[in-house]
């Protein structure tokens, strides 16, 4: 699927909200730290059976390269034997491959009602655009919902040593996730504050109970260092559960004084 033109990031108005906005910063965090305690440690199953098993033996022997001694023990070697080595081999590879990386998470969505309540402190929070053009959230992937925890294809990364699947781990939640919609970003490091470009957040959307104070506040912040960033303010729909967005043109008050506005 390719990445959407914008994806978005749901925020409450904190203290460390305001000082990533002021700061043109994002967070990454460990995996430890999310609500969801299956994210990005699953219970993993390697795909070995007993014909996986002679593909694995006959792989090895081919290569050309081991000792005789190895290609001895490899032969000698039984079914549960080489299962259990490679299982060691995998769960290495596992541990090493995820130890440390960091996690951004945003959606593709702008004004789903759960996401307003869950991340945008009950529509008091607001919601950030990001322009995907621009990294990291150009490297952004899509959040894969699953029913059942994924089975790893060892000869994948122990032959092949493709380690792509392990760091699909990191894009793999259950499917009662699936109305987040969600994309990430993923970082070497964790927990992690990454600068980005000011000229990336194109847009700050405000939740329909958003207090004016905030607004103000989080308006002051961004016209100092991104006059281009456009203000939306959130509101319910009448008619039905929805919520639907106005722009808005923020003057402060000094300025509207120098203007004679009031």
């Amino acid at each position: 699927m390719s990445i959407p033109n914008k994806l978005y990031k749901y925020e409450s108005v904190t203290t460390q909200a305001l000082a990533n906005l002021k700061n043109g910063q994002i967070y990454f965090s460990l995996p430890s730290q999310f609500n969801d305690p299956f994210d990005c440690s699953l219970p993993i199953s390697l795909d070995l059976n007993v014909k996986s098993l002679a593909r694995f033996r006959q792989s090895f022997l081919s290569r050309g390269n081991l000792p005789e001694l190895s290609i001895k023990q490899l032969n000698g070697m039984s079914d549960s034997a080489l299962s259990e080595m490679l299982n060691r081999a995998m769960h290495e590879i596992l541990g090493t491959t995820l130890r440390g990386k960091g996690v951004s998470c945003f959606s593709s969505d702008l004004d789903n009602l759960l996401m307003w309540s869950h991340y945008g402190a009950k529509h008091t929070g607001f919601c950030l655009e990001f322009d995907t053009s621009l990294e990291p959230f150009s490297k952004a992937r899509k959040v894969k919902y699953v029913d059942a925890f994924p089975k790893l294809d060892a000869k994948v990364m122990v032959v092949d040593c493709n380690y792509e699947p392990v760091l699909e781990l990191l894009h793999t939640k259950s499917t009662a996730w699936r109305y987040e919609n969600e994309w990430r970003c993923i970082h070497t490091e964790a927990p992690l504050v990454y600068a980005y470009e000011q000229t990336s957040l194109t847009g700050v959307y405000f939740g329909s109970e958003t207090d004016e104070t905030s607004i103000e506040i989080i308006c002051l912040i961004l016209q100092g260092q991104n006059p281009n960033v456009r203000f939306w303010q959130g509101k319910k729909c009448e008619d039905k559960f929805d919520l639907e967005f106005e722009e808005f043109f923020y003057t402060s008050h000094i300025k509207a004084k120098e203007l004679g506005v009031i």
